[in-house]
C-alpha cells in the first residue's frame, strides 16, 4: 500500500508540474497547459476515494461517487485538449 502511495504521488505531481514547465521554458503551447489541469482534477478524485476509505472523507459518499464521474469526464476532455491543441 506504502508503495502504490508513493508512486500515485510522484506520477500525479509529473502530471501536473511537467507541462507547467515545458510551457514556461517555451518547449510546448500554453494549450498543453490543459494537460496540468487535467492532472489536478483526477487528483482531487483520488484524494477524495482516498480519504473516503480511510474513514474521513471530506464529502458524504453519496457526494462523492456523484462527483466523481463528472471530475473523470472533465480530466478526459483536459487531456483530450492538451494534446489535439499542442
Amino acid at each position: 500500500m506504502i508503495v502504490l502511495s508513493i508512486v500515485h504521488g510522484i506520477s500525479g505531481l509529473v502530471l501536473f508540474l511537467l507541462p507547467i514547465a515545458l510551457t514556461l521554458a517555451g518547449t510546448t503551447p500554453p494549450s498543453f497547459l490543459f494537460i496540468s489541469l487535467g492532472g489536478a482534477l483526477i487528483g482531487i478524485g483520488g484524494l477524495m476515494l482516498a480519504f473516503l476509505k480511510s474513514g474521513k472523507p471530506l464529502l458524504p459518499a453519496e457526494k462523492i461517487f456523484m462527483l466523481l464521474p463528472w471530475l473523470l469526464l472533465l480530466m478526459t476532455v483536459s487531456f483530450a485538449l492538451g494534446h489535439g491543441l499542442a
